[in-house]
């Protein structure tokens, strides 16, 4: 399962200030605080729309929030960064898994297994799903 880093993975660097708040909405999150660090992270997107990590974040909380269709939103919108993240395409996956949607799951495991052909945890992800 991902989980979140304080950002600084898009093409503009973080400022310190930024960099420090990425952190408190990580220990949010490792805390089960989810709505608190979905609240830092959004404040980040404001600051850095292009900002991988931010973005990742954000579809993290909202799916552990339950917002499954905001998490889609946004795991697409992380990959619409860095179309060559594993993690991402993996957490994809999983919540398309979650949803019950096999296919899409499916080929979402498969792009994650072929930027990333070692990790054994996306083969038998993608095995769970079909």
């Amino acid at each position: 399962r991902a989980s979140p880093r304080g950002g600084g993975g898009g093409v503009e660097a973080l400022s310190d200030k930024l960099l420090r708040e990425g952190q408190k909405g990580v220990e949010y999150f490792d805390q089960g605080r989810f709505h608190e660090a979905l609240s830092v992270f959004k404040g980040m997107e404001k600051e850095a729309p292009g900002d991988f990590e931010v973005l990742l974040n954000i579809a993290l909380c909202m799916e552990n929030l339950q917002d499954l269709a905001g998490a889609s939103r946004y795991y697409h919108k992380s990959l619409a960064v860095s179309p060559n993240s594993a993690t991402a395409w993996g957490a994809l996956g999983a919540l398309h898994s979650r949803k019950g949607d096999g296919d899409e799951a499916v080929m979402a495991y498969s792009k994650a297994i072929a930027i990333h052909p070692l990790n054994a945890e996306l083969f038998y992800n993608r095995g769970n799903a079909e």
